[in-house]
């Protein structure tokens, strides 16, 4: 008796999360860089050496923040890839399927 295999997370599913993924990620990048914007800013009010601390900080973080971002703004296509795949494979079952004579369990 053959199995039924079923996906945990359908293709349409996956492409409706590559867009949130990608809208999100675009959220996230604009709101680090207002927030590079308000720290760069901070130099003419906060003087003095927490003031550079502070700013000297938040440098050290951009970089890892950077790199999160650039890793999320991948998720998108790797979502959208195996959505891709999924389809595939599910229309060469169906032609396989098609092809199959209507008394192969007979």
């Amino acid at each position: 008796m053959a199995e039924q295999i079923e996906l945990l997370v359908r293709p349409d599913r996956l492409i409706e999360a590559a867009a949130e993924v990608s809208r999100l990620t675009h959220m996230l990048t604009a709101d680090f860089d207002r927030m590079q914007t308000l720290v760069d800013r901070s130099s003419y009010y906060w003087l003095g050496e927490t003031g550079r601390e502070y700013r000297r900080e938040f440098a050290q973080q951009k970089q890892e923040t950077r790199e999160i971002l650039d890793r999320f703004r991948d998720y998108p296509d790797d979502l959208l890839r195996m959505a891709g795949l999924y389809e595939e494979s599910e229309r060469k079952n169906a032609q396989v399927f098609e092809g199959l004579p209507p008394d192969i369990l007979s």
